[in-house]
């Protein structure tokens, strides 16, 4: 019977048991140069002077989202362009690849964040 002990069915505990004690697979990311200097420029932009506390904190959740890709980088859907995702964030968009994407945030691979696109940019790669 399902559900039962020794018959294929595990209870919610015991899923949650053995996900603890699987190894966390190491995920990293990085910036290609383009998107590096568009870090920059953002940065440069929401830091200069008179720009307040909001700005500032605009910054942060965008860097902080990014940073999040690393836990659920298949949380956002495809791109515009073949072979991408696409994370909006604070206006701004953030277009990035996974390799391997497996369309699955336990198996996917390594992020590279290709741009970081400002509000009413023009997204070409």
């Amino acid at each position: 019977m399902a559900g039962e002990p020794g018959h294929g069915s595990r209870t919610a505990p015991a899923r949650a048991a053995e996900e603890l004690k699987a190894p966390k697979r190491v995920r990293t990311y990085r910036f290609t140069e383009t998107a590096a200097r568009d870090l920059e420029h953002i940065t440069q932009w929401l830091t200069q002077p008179g720009s307040g506390p909001r700005a500032h904190e605009r910054l942060r959740r965008l860097s902080r989202a990014i940073r999040a890709l690393v836990d659920a980088p298949c949380q956002w859907p495809p791109g515009e362009h073949s072979g991408t995702r696409e994370l909006p964030c604070e206006g701004h968009r953030v277009i990035y690849r996974i390799d391997p994407d497996t369309g699955d945030n336990t198996t996917a691979g390594t992020i590279t964040v290709l741009r970081v696109f400002g509000p009413g940019q023009a997204r070409s790669l």
